[in-house]
């Protein structure tokens, strides 16, 4: 498993967290997703050999927000 956080730009409300954190919940590979609207970061935990990065940032982009930066972590 692998963890990234990464920063979203363009929420207006605790409603778009959810949103967010449900778009990438259901992708197949995700095994947990946190989007934190106060601090405006998401943490996504993944399997690689399921979903990379990349498709989890346009997950958010998709969505109608920004991904803004990211720090890859190795769990």
């Amino acid at each position: 498993m692998t963890t990234i956080h990464f920063e979203i730009q363009g929420m207006h409300c605790a409603s778009c967290a959810i949103t967010i954190e449900h778009a990438l919940a259901t992708k197949a590979g995700v095994k947990t997703a946190n989007v934190n609207y106060a601090l405006a970061k998401a943490e996504v935990e993944f399997d690689e050999s399921q979903v990379d990065e990349h498709a989890i940032h346009q997950i958010v982009i998709d969505q109608g927000y920004r991904v803004k930066e990211h720090q890859s972590a190795m769990a």
